[in-house]
């Protein structure tokens, strides 16, 4: 189950691409049809037109049950499927909210009854059923499986709150293990409970399996773990913390053994049973054994067999917050997408590319039985291991590196002893010491444990690469297909003289664009920025960039100093940090610049505010996300110059809220709203134009905008090949043209 809770986001991204995409990203996931990509392709199950509706959960079918408000004031439970909205009713009072379903078309949840006591219940065919609780008067169901038993959390008469399973009209207390609190969170169809306990002595919080009317504790990695789901086969999965990081790491149990898939790298983990959303971390697991993991409003990924796959949903962030719920048995993940400035939508979500790419270097894949060696990159740059080399050991499945060489690639330095085995490792203020055969480091005094122990290899000291990495700030990726690991950091050591040209390059952008006219930046940016831009002012017949860009972009690099580089092959990150203990925050700014074939180019902005001033406060590898310095030159634009056939445009004429697809001789659509639109140029000859309005909730027969569509000659004239403008528009949703260039 999940709920939405109010986001505290302190980072702002203003980059020009924005201007194009926020449009974009709005109706790509209106289509009732499926729209494909690179990678992926998103299913629009249908839009959730009810107000003020909260979601809690979505199963594999598709259907989504929440609850919304009613009257003003009351709160009432719903049922949605493909596209119908059907309201449960009550147990008598003026409060219900639904929790979770199976694929029986059977949902629980919570009720008010006429006494004004919270109760749970169970609806099917139309009925609901009163569960009753436990004894108190507060209740909360939290699964059904496929035979129709329920599980969840109750009051007792004692004031104690367990789980409990509820099956033909009987509530059972699962009980507890000493301590005073369980909670079931899931059940299968074979009747296996999983859920979480607070111990006896009341100091960690641990997941738990019930069956066969016996608990058993599942243990932690760290004082505080839960069990989320369980299938078929009896593989549990939840999320733990552990003793070596702050992190929330995603959980199998599986035969007895606990293994640790993933770690969730931008989490925040808590320690016993201190107080935590146990739905903001959502973990779910198919027959197959993949694993959907989501921390909400962070990040989504993917395990299979080891492999993992960080989940990109692309543009669509930017007009929606993406809440997946499930994995179903073929891979697909069901969701809901919450409209920041539009609907509510349901989608099925799903990989069309082999499961291989991994944003993380695997725990529990035995990839040792390869005989490929691995690749080590530090900034995009491969280290050389003159005899030792990088190996996965067999044993945690972790990867293993001659120490000397990435850590002076990563601007640390390393010192040896040899009489009592003790490899030191500084940068900085980071001070870290592990002795040969340890279990644990010491860094700045305190002790780490590690997965695997510091070993000597072929005479070279080999250590767990990720745990190095991470203390030193560094950002670690894993590239299955080529065994690379490719590692970024903050360059400690750069060539002043560089930094000085790429700052005078952005200076001179910025006051060659001070006038809004691209042409006079051209020589400064990138391509793709030029191309964007450039695409931008065509499509809305506007000659100048919004002078208010500008000006945030000048304020916020004004009176900052430079606290970072990041290089990584021909990209380079420069980062500025700009206090202010008036406003109580820090703001950082991040500047990427491409190599081109005709030198250096400014190409990217990011602008970074942290709330809550602390002078101290650092900008690292893990804040780099997405495409901020991938390595490469973007392409994702094309380029106005130098093609063979001319680009063509589609001008849109503002037409209430409805949203455009344009697909062209049947290619991937354009979508859109209010504004102009590149599109791939016109074929010579016959060209099939394809047009499809999607309106609003509130307009359901929307008449066709005015539209154009036209190509820019070699002397930049605008050359019209089709316009309905002056003829009478229909109220049809769909239309297709016949064009010709």
């Amino acid at each position: 189950m999940i709920s939405k809770k109010n986001k505290n986001v302190n980072t702002s991204i203003r980059l020009l691409t924005k201007l194009m995409l926020i449009f974009t990203a709005i109706i790509l996931f209106q289509l009732a049809a499926m729209s494909v990509y690179a990678e992926s392709e998103m299913k629009y199950l249908g839009t959730i037109d009810k107000d003020k509706t909260t979601i809690y959960s979505a199963n594999s079918k598709g259907q989504v049950v929440g609850s919304y408000i009613t009257n003003g004031t009351e709160v009432r439970a719903f049922l949605w499927e493909k596209g119908v909205f059907k309201d449960l009713g009550t147990l008598g009072g003026t409060y219900t909210k639904a929790y979770a379903m199976n694929d029986k078309d059977q949902v629980v949840g919570v009720s008010k009854t006429k006494e004004n006591k919270y109760h749970a219940f169970l609806w099917e065919n139309g009925v609901m059923k009163d569960m009753g609780t436990l004894g108190g008067n507060d209740v909360e169901p939290t699964a059904i499986n496929n035979k129709g038993q329920v599980v969840g959390v109750s009051e007792t008469k004692e004031n104690e709150y367990h789980a409990f399973l509820w099956e033909k009209g009987v509530m059972k207390d699962l009980g507890t293990l000493g301590g005073n609190y369980t909670k079931a969170t899931a059940i299968n169809d074979k009747g296996q409970v999983i859920g979480y306990l607070f111990t006896k002595d009341a100091k960690e919080r641990h997941a738990f399996l019930w069956e066969n009317g016996a608990m058993k504790d599942l243990g932690t990695l760290g004082s505080c773990s839960l069990g989320t789901d369980i299938n078929e086969k009896g593989q549990i999965v939840g999320f733990s913390d552990t003793k070596k990081d702050n992190k929330w790491h995603i959980i199998l149990w599986e035969d007895g053994v606990t293994k640790d898939l993933i770690t969730l790298e931008n989490s925040t983990s808590h320690s016993g049973i201190n107080y935590i959303y146990d739905d903001n971390i959502y973990v779910r697991i198919n027959e197959n054994g993949m694993v959907l993991a989501y921390e909400s409003w962070r990040e989504t990924v993917l395990w299979k067999e080891g492999a993992v796959k960080k989940i990109d949903f692309g543009v669509i962030t930017s007009a929606f917050d993406v809440n997946p719920y499930d994995v179903n048995d073929d891979g697909g993940i069901i969701g809901v997408l919450e409209g920041k400035n539009a609907s509510t939508s349901a989608f099925i979500w799903k990989d069309t590319k082999p499961f291989t790419v991994q944003t993380m270097i695997p725990t529990n894949q035995d990839i040792g039985k390869t005989e490929r060696e691995l690749t080590v990159k530090v900034n995009g740059s491969e280290v050389v291991f003159p005899d030792a080399k990088p190996y996965i050991d067999k044993s945690s499945n972790r990867t293993l590196i001659p120490i000397r060489f990435v850590s002076e690639k990563l601007g640390a330095q390393v010192t040896w002893d040899g009489s009592l085995k003790v490899i030191g490792i500084k940068k900085e203020d980071i001070d870290i010491k592990m002795k040969i055969g340890d279990s644990f480091a010491v860094v700045n005094g305190e002790e780490i444990q590690l997965d695997v122990p510091a070993v000597i290899t072929s005479g070279r000291t080999s250590v767990p690469l990720r745990f190095i990495s991470e203390v030193l700030e560094a950002k670690v990726e894993w590239e299955p297909e080529n065994m690379t690991v490719s590692i970024l950091a903050m360059v400690t050591k750069f060539d002043e003289k560089l930094l000085t040209e790429l700052k005078s390059i952005y200076n001179s952008y910025m006051e060659s664009y001070k006038t809004g006219d691209i042409e006079s930046a051209k020589g400064y940016v990138s391509e793709r920025y030029y191309a964007i831009v450039k695409n931008y002012l065509l499509a809305t017949g506007e000659t100048k960039m919004p002078e208010n860009q500008l000006l945030s972009d000048i304020k916020d690099i004004e009176g900052a100093i430079r606290c970072g580089v990041f290089e990584n092959g021909p990209t380079i990150g420069i980062v500025y940090k700009k206090p202010s203990k008036a406003e109580d925050k820090i703001t950082f700014v991040f500047l990427r610049f491409v190599k081109e074939d005709s030198g250096w180019k400014y190409d990217y902005t990011l602008v970074e505010d942290r709330y809550g001033y602390n002078e101290t406060d650092k900008f690292t590898a893990k804040d780099i996300t997405g495409d901020m310095l991938d390595g490469k030159v973007i392409t994702d634009v094309p380029a106005i110059n130098n093609v063979e056939i001319p680009k063509s445009y589609l001008s849109i004429g503002f037409h209430n809220s409805c949203f455009v697809s344009v697909s062209i001789n049947n290619e991937e659509p354009v979508i859109g709203a209010y504004l102009g639109l590149i599109m791939d140029g016109l074929k010579k000859g016959e060209n099939t134009v394809d047009i499809l309005i999607i309106p609003d909730d509130k307009d359901n027969n929307p008449s066709l905008p005015e539209i154009e569509i036209y190509y820019l000659d070699e002397s930049n004239a605008k050359k019209v090949v089709y316009s309905n403008k002056g003829v009478e528009k229909t109220g049809n949703t769909s239309q297709t043209f016949i064009v010709k260039p």
